[in-house]
């Protein structure tokens, strides 16, 4: 290829179905946020921001305590963080406006512009873009008189009820103990596991929720989602078997996730290192999580953000966790890995709620044939592709047919930043040498909205497909 600008990746076929994605972007860094204001009348005006920290532990959340993966989890993910000074309070209070900024978060902070109609509300403050988005989605409808709430601690009702709106008010049973405008939310949150249940932890709707257990609710309900059809579990081999995992909860495993969906298998040859671990490089680098670890076998870890590494015995260091190889005794993995290299294989297979939902292509209906009804269903597939971008499209039979008008796709070609691609036709006629192709993808109005790269204008290669089927 002559061409410097890389290719790749999204495909619009008939009426630009945008199909998947791969290239070389680099994973995404874990997003997260400054710390967040305790609740007291000094600091609840300070801002909340979205900037990059490196935040310690907390000294106040044990290792062992019941919330302590919930806290982990919402401080990576940069949802909730400290109160200050390494400290995570887990029995203070969350007030409302606090909440309405964490979901904010959840949404991805998209823009708002307006007021909302509190009179308790300040325009400007930390929390308005928050409460304003919360307001217009229906996610918070405020506590009566024309008020928020904004300083008020918030209720485990009131959190369930708030996550059931964000879900679209699914159908639930009432529950008998919560108010009456919560008790289909708090059904829901119970149906689905939801509300936390710990022996250390009732739910009780009407009491007031602290900051562990907003951090446990939103870890259950996050992770809840993770489950639902959409979603991929990560499989790994070792050896040619297929092991159990239980993969962590965390920035670094999603961005595992997100590279295998770009990358597609990957092939790990692992040697052995010290005598207690099995490790290979992994093709980019993803976001750490490092935490003192006592490893022991069947740990999976990452090491300084690339080097993917099974524990088969015992080692102490700060790495991040990935996961534990479940089922497997330490015996039985030490024979599995052997003395020398092993090769191991990470891909996805959808989750079972995933697979129980059938594994037919979403289907995206318009009767907008216009630039913009193209971007909206574009957009309603709620993805971005990575890396480099290829559009597949006919550039059409001269003088004037058989291709999609450039009027029509130009917004969302510009909008994936897209190099359009076509090869020479095999069947002759005015695009089956470059120089004429190129002349009719000027003539129809293709280089105008876009790059444009003939993908067999410096030759052709072969690939050998094997255990293939051939149709006559």
């Amino acid at each position: 290829m002559k061409r410097t600008k890389g290719i790749l990746a999204v495909i619009l076929a008939a009426l630009l179905g945008v199909l998947s994605g791969c290239g070389g972007a680099s994973a995404p860094a874990a997003q997260n946020a400054a710390t967040e204001p305790a609740i007291t009348a000094q600091t609840l005006s300070a801002d909340v921001t979205s900037e990059q920290v490196d935040e310690p532990a907390y000294t106040d959340v044990p290792a062992d305590a019941w919330y302590t993966p919930a806290v982990r989890y919402v401080r990576e993910r940069g949802l909730m963080n400290g109160t200050g000074n390494d400290r995570f309070s887990p029995d203070d209070p969350f007030t409302r406006a606090q909440l309405a900024t964490v979901l904010y978060r959840i949404a991805g902070e998209p823009d708002v512009t307006g007021e909302d109609s509190f009179t308790d509300t300040e325009l400007g403050a930390w929390y308005a873009s928050a409460v304003l988005w919360a307001q217009q989605q229906g996610v918070v409808n405020g506590i009566g008189d024309g008020l928020f709430g904004t300083n008020n601690p918030v209720t485990q009702e009131q959190m369930a009820t708030m996550l059931w709106r964000m879900e679209g008010e699914p159908e639930a049973s009432g529950a008998a103990d919560a108010s009456s405008y919560a008790a289909k939310a708090v059904g829901w949150a119970r149906e689905n596991g939801i509300a936390p249940a710990t022996a250390d932890f009732t739910f009780a709707p009407k009491a007031d929720a602290n900051r562990a257990q907003i951090a446990a609710f939103l870890f259950s309900y996050l992770t809840w989602k993770d489950g639902q059809p959409g979603t991929e579990d990560i499989v790994l081999t070792v050896a040619g078997e297929t092991l159990t995992v239980a993969w962590a909860y965390n920035s670094t495993v999603d961005a595992l996730r997100e590279l295998l969906r770009r990358s597609g298998t990957i092939t790990l040859d692992m040697s052995d290192y010290a005598g207690f671990e099995k490790g290979a490089p992994l093709p980019e680098t993803l976001p750490q999580n490092n935490e003192p670890m006592n490893t022991d076998a069947g740990d999976i870890i990452l090491y300084q953000g690339r080097q993917f590494v099974i524990y088969y015995d015992q080692n102490s260091y700060s790495l991040t966790p990935l996961g534990k190889i479940t089922g497997m005794t330490k015996a039985e993995l030490q024979a599995l890995v052997g003395a020398g290299n092993v090769t191991a294989t990470l891909s996805l297979a959808p989750t079972e709620a995933t697979a129980a939902a059938g594994d037919g292509p979403a289907v995206y209906f318009t009767s907008n044939i216009t630039s913009e009804g193209l971007v909206a269903v574009y957009e309603a597939l709620g993805w971005n592709p990575g890396g480099r971008v290829a559009v597949k499209v006919s550039t059409g039979e001269p003088p004037a047919s058989n291709y999609l008008r450039p009027e029509l796709i130009g917004d969302l070609v510009r909008q994936v930043d897209g190099t359009i691609v076509e090869c020479n036709t095999a069947y002759g006629g005015s695009r089956s040498s470059s120089a004429m192709h190129r002349q009719v993808a000027a003539d129809h109005g293709f280089t105008a909205i876009a790059d444009f790269d003939l993908m067999d204008e410096d030759g052709e290669v072969e690939w050998p497909v094997t255990g293939g089927t051939r149709l006559d």
